[in-house]
């Protein structure tokens, strides 16, 4: 039986790696490590990787792989009929059509599953790569926070060179400053 094991893991400079590793009959048949692009989630990286084990095992022609996960909230989406996320939607589309026959499979996260600590190992090797392999769009989520970033940003600039209300910003210096108050 192959298996194959997914992990993602983030570098020192919050850019995602994902990677996943084959196995058979408990041996490293090949690893494979493609860096996302900047500002991707957790979730749609643990999304690629266990995408790019598919096709892999598609590629190869396994006529099953068991793919090995530590993520519980992209198996829980994966396995919701009811989610119809576009993303949740083409993974399944991908299952649903693929080749290779596909059981998901979570697991514990650092609790010393060889396979899993294997794909780390690997992963963490990969994460001095610099170039994008996988561009991915920014989800609403991140948009909305870079959006609101940037305009704290920038009222706080604001309220720092401004002349007028100089009482109010000797008791109030930042807006960061008045949300913990209040």
């Amino acid at each position: 039986m192959v298996t194959a094991f997914t992990q993602m893991v983030l570098n020192f400079l919050a850019e995602w790696v994902v990677l996943w590793c084959v196995f058979l009959d408990n041996v490293v048949q090949y690893s494979e490590q493609k860096r996302l692009s900047d500002g991707a989630s957790v979730f749609m990286a643990e999304l690629k990787a266990i995408e790019m084990a598919i096709l892999s095992a598609n590629f190869h022609h396994y006529p099953s792989v068991k793919i090995i996960s530590d993520s519980r909230s992209v198996l829980q989406a994966l396995a919701n009929p009811t989610n119809c996320s576009a993303p949740i939607s083409l993974l399944k589309s991908l299952l649903g059509n693929s080749t290779t026959s596909c059981e998901l499979i979570w697991t514990r996260a650092h609790v010393g599953t060889e396979g899993n600590e294997i794909a780390d190992l690997h992963a963490k090797e990969a994460t001095t790569r610099e170039e994008v392999d996988l561009p991915l769009s920014l989800s609403f989520n991140h948009l909305k926070k870079e959006i609101a970033k940037a305009i704290k940003t920038d009222w706080q600039r604001q309220w720092s060179s401004s002349s007028k209300g100089r009482a109010v910003h000797e008791l109030f210096p930042s807006k960061g400053f008045m949300e913990t108050t209040s």
